[in-house]
């Protein structure tokens, strides 16, 4: 009899030992499983908040190159802010000189890339031998539009993204379907130019 209750207690007491061993087993796979879920947090708390998935980075150049001549202290050509206007060109420049003739540009005007700006001298306005026209703003775009109804291979080759088998395409389909009514109609050209093509040269295109 003594012997069975000494069974049944070692029995017992292995049972709780083991109940005890499963208790501390699981408590220390839980606090791993919550460390490694803190550490996951903190890398991906720890990612830059402006980090670009590589996908969707698109050019964000927004900088044009425009060169000044005439009558100002630093003529040359600089990179400025896509929306500066002819004034900002010319503080770039250093200002006017002091026989600028400062009607001679309209100081309001949008700049594009490639424009040249000339600041006439009063005495150069004043003279009957001055070469340059006689518009009120002389500006002088040295990266003028490509016309997709006219331009020819290597002239469609200068936009960004059109290649030379782009280029025969563009030209191909003009020839066979008339002139392009909107720069848009290139997709209708196939040879994969598409939205992101478009965007890239429609300030650097026209149909005109």
């Amino acid at each position: 009899m003594k012997n069975k209750e000494k069974i049944i207690g070692s029995v017992i007491i292995l049972v709780l030992f083991l109940i005890f061993l499963l208790i501390g087993y699981n408590i220390t796979n839980n606090k791993s499983d919550k460390s490694k879920k803190q550490d996951i947090f903190v890398q991906e708390d720890s990612l830059p908040t402006n980090a670009e998935d590589p996908k969707k980075t698109t050019n964000t150049n927004n900088k044009i190159r425009v060169e000044i001549k005439g009558a100002v202290k630093s003529p040359d050509v600089y990179t400025l802010d896509s929306g500066n206007i002819v004034l900002d060109l010319v503080k770039a420049s250093g200002g006017y000189n002091v026989d600028a003739d400062k009607d001679s540009i309209i100081q309001s005007t949008k700049l594009n890339d490639g424009d040249c700006i000339w600041v006439k001298k009063k005495e150069d306005t004043n003279s009957s031998s001055n070469i340059m026209p006689t518009s009120i703003i002389q500006s002088t775009n040295l990266n003028r539009k490509v016309n997709l109804n006219t331009a020819n291979k290597e002239e469609l080759m200068k936009l960004d993204g059109i290649g030379e088998a782009r280029a025969d395409k563009i030209i191909e389909y003009r020839e066979k379907n008339g002139p392009y009514k909107a720069i848009e109609d290139l997709k209708k050209v196939g040879a994969r130019i598409g939205d992101s093509i478009i965007k890239n040269i429609k300030d650097k295109a026209d149909i005109k």
